[in-house]
């Protein structure tokens, strides 16, 4: 909020700031959701690719599931276990 508030009541500068944040958490959210599809649909790709190759399991195709259940425990810790702190 970068408006001057020298006008403004006490309780009018609060509910501007809730709306504010009520805002921000909104887009966090979007944004927390766009990431989990990302990787949601990663996961669904890697099982597919498993299914098929399952008695093959490439070495690529180690890193890309170690890769990947690295990228989906940084998304739990950004935005699960932070949520709850």
């Amino acid at each position: 909020m970068k408006k001057s508030h020298t006008n403004a009541s006490p309780l009018d500068v609060l509910v501007a700031a809730r709306d504010e944040v009520r805002l921000k958490l909104h887009l966090l959210n979007m944004e927390a959701k766009k990431q989990w599809l990302e990787l949601e649909n990663k996961i669904f790709s890697l099982e597919e690719r498993l299914g098929r190759q399952a008695e093959k399991m490439t070495d690529a195709t180690a890193v890309s599931a170690l890769e990947l259940a690295d990228s989906v425990k940084q998304f739990v810790d950004a935005h699960v276990r932070k949520a709850h702190a």
